[in-house]
This record gives C-alpha cells, sequence and structure tokens, in this order.
C-alpha cells in the first residue's frame, strides 16, 4: 500500500501518507464508488492485534456523533487489515496547546462539552474509549472538535469503563488549561473536581458532564466577578478570579449539537413582565425535579424526598434533591426555602434572608446538581433581578442530616457572572435638529469619533464608587450573596 495511486480493496485509491506509528499507518484515499476522501488505517499482520482491531472497528461502525471520527468500514489488503474511517482534516488538542498556548477556561468548557457528547452517546451504546488524551482529540480549522482513536487495538487489560473516560476527559482538559484544577481553571474547577473523583461512584457520568460543561460555556460572554460565599457559615472562599489571564485567542464557536442549550445572546429588556420570569423559573424548576426523581438509584431505600434515618449516611440522591427543594420556591417561597437550610445558614436571620429574596425577580437552574464528595453538592443558577439584569452563579453546598432531614449547612460561591440589561433605546431627533453624540455634546472633532481626547466632566456629578467584595470567607453584613453590580 506504499504506492500512491494504487486501488485498495477494489474502490479506495490511495493519495497520500499521512502518519504512522507502532500500529500501522495511515493514509488519505479517495472512495471512488461514493466519491469522497477517506481516511485509511492499515493495521500491521500482527494476529492478536489485528483481530481485536478488526471486533472493535466493528463496533465503532455503529456509533454516528458529529464529534466523533467515523468508522466506515473494515477491510484487509494484503493480509493487513484496514480501517475505513473519515477524513477529517484538522490537528491535534496535544498539537494545538503547542503552537496556540492553553485554551482559556470557557474555549476548554467549550471543546470539553463537545467530547462529554460524544462520550455520553457512546456509552449509551455500550462503547468505551479507553484513551482519551490531547492525541486523540482532533480540532478542525473552523472550530469543530471530533474524538478519535476509539478503534485501537492496544491490550487495555480491563481498564476501559465509562468512568474511566469521563476520568481522562477530565485529566485532558486540565492538561490544556493554563492552570490545571487550581484556581486558574475558573468555573471549571468545580465541575473537573467532579469528573476526577476518586470514586467512580460520585464521579460525573459522561452526560452530566457535558450538560455543566454547555453551561458553563454558554456564560463566557458575561462580566466575570471575583468569588465569595454566598451565606454566612461558608468557611474560606475560594482564590477570586482576578488572578485568571486575560486570554485574547479562542477558536471559532461551534456549539455541541446533542443537548444544546444556547441561550440568545440578547440582553433582557426591563419591561419584561415579571409575571413571565417567574413563570418561566417554575417550569424549570418543576422539570429539574421531576429529571432528579426519574434519575434516583433503584437500589436506594423507599424514604421521603430528601429524608433519611437519623444515624444513616446521605444518599446522592438525597444530597441533589436538598439543593432542588431549597431553590424550588424561590423566590417567592422564602417560607419554604427557609426551612431547607440548617443553622449554619439560618444565622444570618430570617430578615436578612427574606430581605435578600425580594431583591430577585426570578431564578433558573442552569447547571443541575451534582454530588462533588459525601456531603457536597455543585449547583449553577441563573438570577433575574429587577432591572432585568441577570447574575449566574456557581454554588458548592455543604449538606447534613437534621432530625433525618437533608439541609443546606454552608454555601460557598464559586463562580458569578453579571449580565446588565440592554440600555434604553434614545428618541430620534427631530427633523432639523443638530445631532449629538453619545455624551450628548454637539459634534465633535471632526474624525468621525464625536469623542474629543479628554472626556469633559460628567454633568451628572461624581459617581458612586462600585461597591468592592468583602474579600475570601465573607458575605455582605447579613451574610448574604453579593449579586453582581449592573
Amino acid at each position: 500500500m506504499s504506492e500512491v495511486g494504487k486501488l485498495v480493496a477494489g474502490r479506495y485509491r490511495v493519495r497520500r501518507r499521512l502518519g504512522g506509528g507502532t500500529t500501522g499507518a495511515v493514509w488519505k484515499a479517495v472512495d471512488e464508488r461514493l466519491k469522497r476522501p477517506v481516511a485509511i488505517k492499515q493495521l500491521l499482520p500482527d494476529t492478536v492485534q489485528a483481530d481485536r482491531a478488526v471486533r472493535e472497528g466493528r463496533e465503532a461502525m455503529r456509533l454516528r456523533h458529529p464529534h466523533v471520527v467515523s468508522v466506515h468500514d473494515v477491510d484487509h489488503h494484503d493480509g493487513s487489515p484496514l480501517l475505513i474511517m473519515e477524513y477529517f482534516p484538522s490537528r491535534s488538542l496535544a498539537e494545538v496547546v503547542a503552537e496556540d498556548g492553553p485554551l482559556p477556561p470557557m474555549e476548554a468548557a467549550r471543546v470539553g462539552a463537545q467530547l462529554a457528547s460524544a462520550l455520553a452517546e457512546a456509552h449509551e451504546a455500550g462503547i468505551v474509549h479507553g484513551d482519551v488524551s490531547p492525541g486523540t482529540v482532533l480540532v478542525a480549522d473552523d472550530g469543530t472538535v471530533k474524538l478519535g482513536g476509539f478503534v485501537s487495538p492496544a491490550d487495555r487489560g480491563g481498564r476501559a469503563t465509562p468512568g474511566a473516560d469521563v476520568h481522562a476527559l477530565g485529566a485532558t482538559l486540565s492538561e490544556v488549561l493554563p492552570g490545571g484544577t487550581g484556581a486558574q481553571a475558573g468555573p471549571l474547577a468545580p465541575l473537573l473536581d467532579a469528573m476526577l473523583a476518586e470514586d467512580p461512584a460520585r464521579r460525573s457520568t459522561a452526560a452530566e458532564a457535558a450538560e455543566d460543561l454547555l453551561a458553563v460555556a454558554e456564560a463566557r460572554s458575561l462580566t466575570v466577578a471575583a468569588k465569595r460565599p454566598a451565606l454566612v457559615g461558608a468557611g474560606d472562599a475560594t482564590v477570586p478570579l482576578a488572578g485568571t489571564p486575560a486570554f485574547t485567542r479562542t477558536l471559532p464557536t461551534v456549539a455541541a449539537e446533542r443537548g444544546s442549550r444556547a441561550r440568545p445572546t440578547t440582553r433582557r429588556r426591563r419591561w419584561w413582565p415579571a409575571a413571565l420570569a417567574l413563570l418561566v423559573a417554575v417550569l424549570a424548576t418543576v422539570v429539574l425535579l421531576v429529571a432528579i426523581r426519574s434519575s434516583e438509584d433503584s437500589t436506594a431505600e423507599a424514604t421521603a424526598p430528601g429524608t433519611s434515618r437519623p444515624g444513616d449516611p446521605l444518599t446522592a440522591s438525597q444530597l441533589r434533591q436538598a439543593v432542588a427543594a431549597f431553590y424550588a420556591p424561590l423566590p417567592g417561597g422564602t417560607d419554604q426555602a427557609w426551612e431547607r437550610l440548617g443553622p449554619g445558614l439560618r444565622a444570618q436571620g430570617r430578615d436578612a434572608f427574606d430581605a435578600y429574596w425580594s431583591g430577585v425577580t426570578a431564578v433558573i437552574v442552569v447547571s443541575a446538581p451534582k454530588v462533588t464528595a459525601a456531603d457536597s453538592v455543585h449547583v449553577g443558577i441563573e438570577l433575574t433581578l429587577p432591572d432585568g439584569s441577570t447574575v449566574t452563579e456557581f454554588h458548592q453546598f455543604g449538606v447534613v442530616d437534621r432530625h433525618g432531614t437533608a439541609v443546606l449547612e454552608s454555601d460557598t460561591v464559586l463562580h458569578t457572572a453579571t449580565s446588565a440589561p440592554a440600555p434604553p433605546t434614545p428618541a430620534r431627533p427631530e427633523p432639523g435638529t443638530p445631532a449629538e453624540d453619545d455624551d450628548g455634546d454637539r459634534g465633535g472633532t471632526g474624525d468621525g469619533g464625536g469623542r474629543d481626547t479628554e472626556e469633559d466632566p460628567d454633568p451628572a456629578g461624581p459617581r458612586e464608587e462600585p461597591r468592592k467584595d468583602d474579600g475570601p470567607g465573607r458575605g455582605d453584613e447579613h451574610g448574604n450573596p453579593r449579586r453582581g453590580d449592573g
């Protein structure tokens, strides 16, 4: 097969060699029957590895996903097995990072969401990858990401499992970030912790990882604020995002097709009726609770939601239910939400709690509750404020058993981002009225910018200084989360 132009398996015309390794060589060819380019992996004629590759290749042919390199056919040539695959012009993720530098957290989330959606479908079909790494992730010039290597003939020793795939994906994302799983991972930090959990039972599934990564990726246009604890008793906050480098390079944006939940980029307007926002929040919460109930472990004890016998450890379902039940009645049902708080969070006082939630018009869960430790749950929410601005927050709740009921004892905000409402449309000037620039000054310098080099003093007088965080480990004077400015 070393001769360029040779016809292989009666239909594939070899064009050029793409690469090779210890298991064989990869060639670009043209399928003369279907008139399309293909990649052909020619494996060495080793009996054990060849037979394994053929079996795995036929299994992989069942998998069709926009973020998986497809296997079209399995054939033979001169005694060597051939895997006929999709031709996907690209660089490996390892090459991208080596040539262009580490990925910003939001870009890594976008890449990870595509890969996790591919793994979720593969696992659903009973197929595991076994070798997720920056070298098996391919990135096209337009930003499309595909996972290759589903048919690696290497002996995996029985270590390939869906959980191992998720762990490998988390390790891959950590490797391409500038700071791994530390502070510079930003909002990805708690998600990576869940993907890299040592206990496979507490590790995210591929489907859960895809949903959470996509939620983070969709927030990339928001303004990043510092992290801080949400309520009194939360303990020390994590390192602020202010130390994160300002990245200017991103790959072209391609949404993960499967399960995509991209929200409109237009801002919410002030005149949206509060009733509509409340209706959306209620519907979203109902869907969340139904999803959580349907995913409960069938072997769990038949106890009331969020309850257990005193002394028994809380199950993962009870931990998730405790967080979901807290947000379900909010913002209006503070009585029910207050009942879901433990002594640590009740120390803020009921008046402060009610006052805080009276300043919120809607709550939407954007990242479903996910257990990250034996007594810890991660969740993402979006708050709508009276002026139309929105605040997206990712919380880490500490959950404890209080008299047989799971309650929230501590709360730390890991990441928060604010989106301001769109400014009102200025009135059009009457015919014959001289045009004004954005600052209300007539004319300008004549350079088309409508603004002089030095700005005039603000006619409205001095502006109020923006409020600063109280620092790690503290909330406001009532111990409540500080909603983003704007």
